[in-house]
């Protein structure tokens, strides 16, 4: 209990004190809070970009390697035979060009494939 008049000032300004202290905290700690909340969203955006980034390396990467190896095959779709016959002092050649079987099945199937690579990279990006 207070037995002067000075005692009771001096709760007076105990309690306003604490109060003005309360509301500093509690003005720094919902900053404290925000600032946190601020980070984890910053640190999230980098990282879905990161990620981001690595799958369509990924995919570009696939799909060059797919276009190298459909360039190698379309080079081999095609064959050229010569075919020579003589005829007592005549020689007539001709050359046949015909298609090598299965390397366009080969083609169709890779560029299946680059065409699903590409369609699951976009689904992992959207």
């Amino acid at each position: 209990m207070c037995s002067s008049a000075n005692d009771m000032q001096l709760q007076k300004i105990t309690l306003v004190t604490a109060r003005q202290d309360f509301t500093e905290e509690s003005q720094k700690a919902a900053e404290q809070i925000e600032q946190a909340k601020f980070d984890a969203l910053y640190k999230l955006a980098w990282q879905d970009e990161g990620a981001r980034l690595q799958i369509k390396e990924n995919v570009d990467a696939g799909v060059a390697q797919i276009n190298s190896q459909i360039s190698s095959l379309q080079s081999q779709r095609f064959k050229t035979e010569k075919k020579c016959q003589r005829f007592l002092f005549w020689k007539t050649c001709k050359e046949y060009t015909y298609e090598v079987p299965g390397v366009q099945t080969a083609i169709n199937g890779l560029a299946d494939h680059r065409a699903e690579l590409i369609r699951t990279g976009e689904e992992q990006l959207a």
